[in-house]
């Protein structure tokens, strides 16, 4: 056996035993075996691979960003390296240094770079960037798109406001995502920002046929049922985002009170009014709402 072909089946060896290690909770032994691993096998990317998965386990990913910046700064050309550190970036949430890692990963070379940097500027919510780097990728890529690049730009045009440029992708794309029910959601978005609100409605209900529980869905769909003036469906859906969103937004909370207003039922309307501005007391919008409902209540109340 070759000196070269010996070294690489001891280092698959010391991997599969860092992956038995993992699967029994032995954290710390895998670590211990991995650090070592990078010291034996400084030029191999799989030893840094393991290493930093070890410390992703372990909830400790600094010791992987730096092994993992000192092997690409030693080997700039492995643009395989470069991606997967660019990845393991993204996947924790380091949004800038994933964005510089990527760059020097060249989109003739390898496209998803585009991609994954249009990514990280999306969750920077640099949309600008954001479109460009998505409308580069999809422009090399051309066929066989991965539809969460298509369903970002479009994200990214409702976030620049570019509702025409948005609608003309939605309907590119209508044939294909017919029945996806993250698309319909964008484009009932997109007709409700452009006013045409029957064809929102029309989506809406489309993505709620197919996900029904879905929170930030039923956000929109209480929106656009609230400017058709449904406000049974309305109060139905915004009722669900507030009670299994992870984060309760203001405004799910002010249209609340705004269609109990409309059904005249004011003490519901009094509660989420005050609770709208307890979560954003700056917006003179809620500020005024509830003052002016407090005036009214206390007016019946004078009256009674």
């Amino acid at each position: 056996m070759g000196i070269e072909k010996e070294k690489t089946v001891k280092l698959r060896a010391l991997v599969a035993q860092v992956e038995r290690y993992k699967e029994a909770g032995n954290l710390l032994h895998a670590y211990q075996i991995c650090s070592s691993l990078i010291e034996d096998y400084e030029d191999e990317l799989d030893s840094y691979m393991i290493f930093s998965e070890v410390c992703e386990a372990m909830g400790n990913i600094n010791p992987a960003i730096e092994v993992l910046k000192n092997y690409t700064a030693n080997y700039p050309d492995d643009k395989y390296g470069i991606m997967y550190f660019g990845e393991f970036l993204l996947r924790n949430s380091r949004w800038d240094e994933a964005i510089n890692t990527l760059s020097f990963v060249l989109p003739e070379d390898v496209p998803e770079v585009s991609f994954l940097i249009g990514y990280a500027h999306f969750m920077l919510q640099e949309y600008q960037h954001a479109a460009l780097h998505l409308k580069r990728y999809m422009k090399i890529i051309k066929s066989k798109l991965e539809p969460e690049a298509i369903f970002l730009l479009i994200k990214s045009q409702i976030q620049l406001n570019e509702y025409s440029d948005a609608l003309k992708l939605l309907k590119k794309y209508e044939k294909t995502f017919r029945y996806d029910d993250t698309f319909n959601m964008l484009y009932g978005i997109v007709y409700y920002e452009l006013e045409m609100i029957e064809h929102a409605v029309t989506h809406i209900e489309n993505a709620l046929a197919v996900s029904p529980a879905n929170p930030d869905l039923n956000f929109w769909a209480g929106k656009i049922y609230f400017k058709v003036q449904n406000y049974s469906n309305a109060e139905s859906s915004l009722l669900f985002f507030v009670k299994h969103s992870e984060i309760i937004t203001p405004e799910a909370c002010y249209l609340l009170a705004e269609v109990y207003l409309q059904q005249n039922n004011i003490d519901e309307a009094f509660n989420y009014y005050d609770l709208a501005v307890k979560l954003e007391p700056q917006k003179r919008r809620f500020i005024e709402s509830l003052d002016k409902l407090i005036f009214q209540k206390k007016n019946i109340n004078s009256n009674e």
